[in-house]
């Protein structure tokens, strides 16, 4: 009985572990049994900046505007060297990307920088590379307050 106890208790572990990760075993499951949810394949005729992005995980709202100072994560999929594990939105708004020089980041969301490094890439580089483009750390997003403060609270 209390090997059976401790076997739940690793799945429930696993299981609150891997939802925390950004992976969901329910949507994931309930997606399979329904075929529609799925997004459908990508057209090689479309361009690149027509096709949508492959956002795995979200971590922020989809309208999420980046800003100077934002914290991302930039990974061209199959390709380790052009992705960057961390890269911060200097404060003219721009990136620095290997091979294609600096992009323009601020004022677009996750998708639209997705979109446009893929389209860099294609043009010199890359055949129809899949750019993911998450929000590390959104520095717009961050309060501070400045004197004298009668009650600490929100």
């Amino acid at each position: 009985m209390n090997l059976r106890r401790r076997e739940y208790a690793y799945l429930a572990a696993l299981l609150v572990a891997l939802q925390f990760g950004g992976i969901n075993l329910l949507s994931a499951s309930s997606a399979l049994a329904d075929p529609t949810q799925s997004s459908p394949p990508p057209q090689p005729g479309v361009p690149i900046a027509e096709r949508p992005a492959l956002n795995s995980v979200t971590t922020m709202p989809a309208d999420y505007t980046i800003s100077s100072l934002d914290m991302l994560s930039i990974d061209v999929f199959d390709v380790p060297e052009l992705s960057l594990a961390q890269i911060q939105v200097d404060s003219s708004g721009t990136i620095s990307m290997p091979f294609i020089g600096r992009v323009s980041a601020a004022g677009l969301t996750t998708t639209q920088l997705s979109q446009r490094i893929a389209a860099e890439l294609d043009q010199k580089y890359i055949k129809n590379p899949v750019v993911t483009v998450t929000v590390k750390d959104a520095a717009s997003q961050k309060i501070t307050v400045d004197g004298d403060v009668t009650k600490p609270g929100i």
